[in-house]
Order: C-alpha cells, then structure tokens, then sequence
C-alpha cells in the first residue's frame, strides 16, 4: 500500500494516540491457510488525514504471529507515534495458500472511506 495511502482521510472512530503505542491483538479472518497477512499502521492528524504508515508483517510461522486452538490469530508490535498524530487507524490485506483444490484468496480491510 505504501504511499499510496497519504493524505487519505479516515471517518471518526479511532482511538487517540500517544508518544508510544503498542498494538495487539487477536485476529478473527478465518481463513485456514493463511500464507501472508500485512497489517497497515496509519497514523492520523487532527483532520483525521494520514500522515504516515508502518506496514508490520504476520506469518503463520512467525513467533509475532500465533496460530490458537479457536481459529483467531494474535499479533503485537510496539511503535513511536510520529509528531502531530492524534490518532490511528488499522487496515490488512493478505493471502490464503493455494493448494490443487483451491486457487489462492486475497482478503483485505482499509479504513478509508
């Protein structure tokens, strides 16, 4: 997504920020094969306009990324908040495996309107 994605508003909703912010969670797609999932980070002004991104990266085998017993997936990171954000916003894509009975899925949520 990339640069793409600056100056793009986001409607009201988003939590407020401060100097550190640590992002978990636990994610409910509930794709089995999941081969790739990027999480975008978008940090808001007051205009609720993004004035920067951190991409942070979950694999099925990546000790940030743990697969649970009930299908949900947890993820954490921790960040610096950029100068003039007050808030963020959380947007994915990602991509099932693909196997000779399947061809693979792309899924994805952006925050934008």
């Amino acid at each position: 997504m990339g640069q793409r994605d600056m100056g793009k508003y986001v409607p009201p909703g988003n939590r407020v920020a401060g100097n550190r912010l640590k992002v978990w969670g636990a994610s409910e797609i509930r794709f089995e094969s999941i081969n790739e999932l990027v999480f975008h980070l978008y940090f808001l002004d007051e205009r609720s306009t993004v004035i920067s991104i951190h991409d942070f990266f979950s694999f099925l085998d990546h000790s940030n990324f743990i697969a649970l017993k009930d299908n949900k997936r947890q993820f954490h990171r921790d960040f610096t908040v950029p100068g003039g954000a007050v808030a963020f916003a959380l947007g994915y894509i990602g991509e099932t495996a693909h196997n000779r009975e399947e061809a693979d899925i792309t899924f994805m949520h952006f925050p934008f309107e």
